[in-house]
């Protein structure tokens, strides 16, 4: 109901403005140039109130759009820094199992040699660090239990 009178009172804008300054141009009111400027200007408000839906309409889709470009743009950041915490986990991941297959080799290489040699030892306390590192981040959980494995020992 709202959009048809908007369309119909579009049109009466149209139509008055256009009877109104043929009027005026046959009375002597006004002269053929301001007659015109009346009419296109009839014409221009008329349209702009005939529409005036659509264009509320657009200016919403328009908002709707930017609205929704914003969070492409944030779905594509958050994705961005997925990936790069998955690269940095795969590189750790890479690291550890060096380490770790460092550290076992060298276990297996000396497993019958007492006592170790010393940069044997020193390296596989150094890999073992490495290891105690990812495995537990907080200092002092990770401290406990390299003292309650030394307990066992």
């Amino acid at each position: 109901m709202k959009k048809l009178f908007f369309k119909i009172f579009g049109l009466v804008i149209i139509v008055g403005g256009f009877l109104i300054s043929t009027y005026f141009i046959f009375n002597r009111i006004i002269n053929e140039s301001s007659y015109i400027l009346v009419v296109l200007g009839s014409i221009i408000v008329g349209f702009l109130i005939y529409k005036i839906e659509d264009i509320v309409e657009f200016k919403t889709k328009w908002i709707e759009l930017k609205i929704l470009q914003r969070e492409v743009y944030a779905k594509v950041e958050e994705v961005k820094r997925i990936s790069e915490e998955v690269e940095a986990t795969k590189n750790a991941l890479k690291e550890s199992s060096r380490v770790f297959i460092e550290s076992f080799y060298l276990s297996l290489q000396t497993r019958n040699i007492f006592p170790i040699p010393e940069g044997v030892a020193k390296k596989i306390e150094q890999n073992l660090n490495i290891l105690a590192n990812f495995a537990i981040e907080d200092p002092q959980k990770r401290q406990r239990g390299v003292s309650e494995i030394n307990q066992l020992l």
